[in-house]
């Protein structure tokens, strides 16, 4: 094994290791703060304001970073972090988990990805079909295994056990030799200045599987084990279209007369969540937005990072505006909630990312 193919591997097993928690006991949290915790739909934005606001405040103020800390810091978090939402009592503490949660941002998603896609060699669409693959195979399994945990068992075991899967982590991370990476916040806003727009409404987008559709998906399913099942299904479907991705070359990917079909067809599959409002017609049209986001993303991944030759300044200005957007739309959502009507949410979101394929046209044509 060469050392690009085992440093590959060894970001790979990193991956495995976050995603193992964040698909286990991750995908029921939002459940148990609203069945057992009492909080609101309306209230669970208490957890994601404050993630986004950490990001965007957090990413200026660093310019290095020790990786290998930086990451322990993350997987330790993650071990304490949900068996501190059993104490949780009310939207200010909860917020304050967040603060810590949306240190992550910087602390793993910038440090992960610039690490990852650093050793590419002009094939970051192969290797995001990886990323995004590798996270599909975890999402098929582990939130059914929740489910069943949680149903049968509490949440408290769930939550506990969670932790107990994050020190394998810790050690292999403890264990392995990463390098530290450096970053220049200001410069990279500059040199990403052609991709802002897109960035910022590809970010703006995340809104729709971040925040929303967890939380809407609470009025359709409200137990556990139906919550893990509808979710492991929709990581079946990322599986069946990380395949498809698979047979896909770089060279195609490159080309943005695919990017703009999809980004078209995306958007108006998140305008029809506006529309689904019964348990069938949510499953059907969740499924097929995911399968369209799935096969989407590594497009929209390499127009930014096969043009800059600073992979880490690249990533950080990347995080930085989709969590600026993030912010900006979670605040509109809100704004939907107070007014009665949340499901315009999905209305709204669609109709701004409509946007993009016009400007992905503009900046770079068809070729």
């Amino acid at each position: 094994m060469d050392t690009r193919t085992a440093e590959i591997v060894k970001f790979l097993i990193i991956q495995i290791g976050r995603q193992v928690p964040a698909h286990f006991a991750g995908s029921l949290f939002l459940l148990f703060l609203v069945s057992i915790k009492g909080f609101s739909m309306l209230e669970l934005f208490a957890f994601y304001l404050p993630t986004f606001i950490a990001a965007i405040v957090l990413i200026p103020m660093f310019k290095n970073l020790n990786s290998k800390r930086s990451l322990l810091y993350t997987f330790g978090f993650v071990a304490i972090f949900y068996p501190a939402l059993l104490l949780v009592s009310g939207p200010v503490p909860l917020a304050l988990l967040a603060l810590f949660h949306g240190s992550t941002a910087l602390f793993y998603w910038t440090v992960i990805n610039t690490l990852y896609f650093d050793l590419r060699k002009g094939d970051n669409a192969f290797l995001s079909s990886i990323h995004f693959g590798t996270f599909a195979a975890i999402a098929l399994i582990f939130p059914a295994l929740a489910g069943i945990t949680a149903e049968g068992f509490g949440y408290a075991s769930l939550f506990f056990l969670n932790s107990i899967l994050v020190i394998p982590l810790l050690i292999y991370t403890a264990k392995s030799k990463i390098k530290r990476i450096s970053y220049d916040l200001k410069q990279a806003l500059k040199e990403v200045k052609p991709y802002r727009e897109l960035l910022f409404l590809e970010g703006f987008h995340h809104l729709t599987f971040i925040v929303l559709v967890p939380i809407f998906s609470l009025f359709f399913f409200t137990t556990p084990l139906s919550l893990g099942l509808f979710l492991s299904y929709l990581g079946a479907i990322a599986i069946v279209t990380s395949l498809i991705i698979s047979r896909i070359s770089d060279k195609i990917f490159k080309r943005s007369i695919f990017i703009i079909p999809i980004s078209i067809l995306l958007a108006l599959l998140t305008i029809s969540l506006a529309f689904s409002r019964d348990i069938v017609t949510w499953t059907i049209m969740v499924g097929i937005f995911s399968f369209v986001k799935q096969l989407g993303y590594p497009f929209f991944t390499v127009i930014l990072l096969d043009t800059q030759k600073n992979t880490a300044n690249a990533i950080a200005a990347r995080e930085f505006i989709f969590n600026v957007a993030r912010l900006f739309g979670a605040l509109v959502c809100i704004g939907f909630f107070l007014l009665g009507i949340p499901f315009a949410s999905f209305l709204f979101v669609g109709v701004v990312f409509l946007a993009y394929p016009v400007l992905v046209k503009k900046r770079f044509g068809l070729n």
